[in-house]
């Protein structure tokens, strides 16, 4: 009886491992999944970043100065103004979501590695359990055994009685 609830506890706590196993696969599933949306994302946001950065590079900051000095109102300069803030402001959008699309991407594969060594180490658990099992099974079949041979040991040295003029009967 011992062996058989030894037995039974290593199988739950197999179960119980086998069961962090299939979440860890499910969440590594889940990260690789969201570096790989990440990842384009990123090669978009850096790709807007590119064609602006060229356009800059194209157009030049003294044009949109002489933009804002060839003003002929203060309305003018205030729209022209406007527009380059705008356009700043749009180019700092761009590089901040670069910036925070890569500390996501980082924080991604951080997680991911540490769910992959957790895999490993559950896998080895598992590993350890299986051991248990089947070391708990031997067990049991060890004390089975053992029983069945004192069982077969007591039949035959039972004699069973015989119908006759002075045996026993239960009836």
């Amino acid at each position: 009886r011992a062996a058989q609830a030894q037995l039974d506890q290593v199988v739950r706590e197999y179960d119980a491992v086998s069961s962090r196993l299939a979440q860890l696969a499910t969440d590594t599933a889940a990260s690789q999944t969201r570096l790989e949306a990440l990842e384009g994302e990123l090669r978009a946001a850096r790709a807007q970043m590119n064609v602006r950065a060229a356009s800059a590079y194209r157009t030049s900051r003294p044009e949109m100065l002489g933009v804002l000095v060839s003003a002929r109102s203060f309305r003018e300069f205030l729209t022209a103004f406007d527009m380059l803030e705008a356009v700043s402001q749009q180019d700092a959008n761009v590089v901040n979501r670069v910036a925070e699309l890569k500390g996501e991407q980082e924080r991604v594969h951080t997680d991911l590695d540490a769910q992959k060594q957790e895999t490993q180490r559950v896998l080895a658990d598992l590993d350890r359990r299986q051991d248990q099992v089947e070391s708990s099974l031997q067990a049991v079949s060890r004390e089975y055994e053992k029983v069945k041979t004192e069982v077969d040991r007591r039949r035959r040295g039972f004699a069973f009685p015989v119908k006759g003029a002075y045996s026993y009967t239960n009836t």
